[in-house]
């Protein structure tokens, strides 16, 4: 099948499984503790009442032409480091401001939109795990791939979503992930990837594979028979491609480098 890239849809689908608007302990969810209102231009505020709290600020954009309002998110601080270890030396007096981050994707090419997107998706189910105690990142995703009628647009808008989810959890340019996090990830790619390979073609399968090698880490025998796993679902030629593309990278890398995380847990 002919090559088809991963396109950019007008509107990425919906993250599943979203907060309600109304955080009741700290006033409106994009607002300041006893409801007052988080205007533009205020100056960013940390949880005045708790100190093991975070206030994760993902400041206005554009997207598609359209201002999109600030998002703040309140975090265990334990929890945020937990998950997202890479944060903890972005936290000043219990803020974590995701400017910087959508700068350093922006610089590398990556679609603001969908950056984004992918920190409020991200930060939105951490959020609610923090709340409620129980997350389920990709459930409504896998639904949507598994039971489309017309699987191939929900391919293309999930294979976008997940190359920008991979970009903000990447360990080493990004917040990092754990391996609780990675395993969400790994689960959703299991499914994913074999419909980008047969419905998209190699370079879409190639393209959202490095952006998933940087966030994989092989550092628990599970993980590294999960990526095996991932790996048998690929066409031999996918397979050649993408070996190929890590031998040529190897020398070039760091030994912790996200071409060598891979090759080496594969030899395992």
């Amino acid at each position: 099948m002919e090559d088809a890239p991963l396109r950019l849809n007008d509107a990425p689908p919906e993250p599943p499984e979203m907060l309600p608007m109304r955080n009741d302990r700290l006033g409106g969810r994009n607002g300041r503790p006893d409801g007052l209102a988080l205007r533009q231009g205020d100056p960013l505020l940390a949880p005045a009442r708790d100190r093991n709290l975070v206030a994760v600020h993902l400041r206005n954009g554009i997207d598609e032409g359209r201002v999109v309002n600030q998002n703040t998110f309140i975090l265990d601080r334990g929890l945020l480091f937990a998950f997202l270890p890479r944060a903890r030396d972005a936290v000043q007096r219990g803020i974590l401001d995701l400017d910087a981050f959508v700068r350093q994707a922006v610089a590398d090419e990556h679609p603001e939109r969908l950056i984004r997107w992918a920190l409020r998706f991200v930060f939105g189910h951490l959020e609610r795990l923090h709340l409620v105690g129980e997350m389920d990142m990709f459930g409504a995703a896998e639904q949507q791939v598994l039971n489309s009628l017309y699987p191939i647009t929900k391919v293309e808008e999930w294979g976008e979503c997940m190359h920008a989810v991979c970009v903000v959890l990447d360990q080493d340019r990004s917040l990092g992930c754990s391996n609780e996090l990675l395993g969400f990830v790994m689960g959703f790619m299991e499914i994913l990837l074999p419909y980008v390979q047969n419905l998209l073609g190699p370079r879409p399968t190639r393209v959202l594979f490095e952006a998933f090698a940087g966030v994989f880490r092989g550092t628990r025998r599970d993980m590294v028979e999960h990526l095996h796993r991932i790996w048998d679902n690929f066409d031999p030629e996918i397979q050649e491609d993408l070996m190929r593309g890590m031998r040529i990278a190897l020398p070039r890398e760091n030994y912790e480098g996200r071409a060598h995380r891979i090759y080496l847990a594969l030899q395992r």
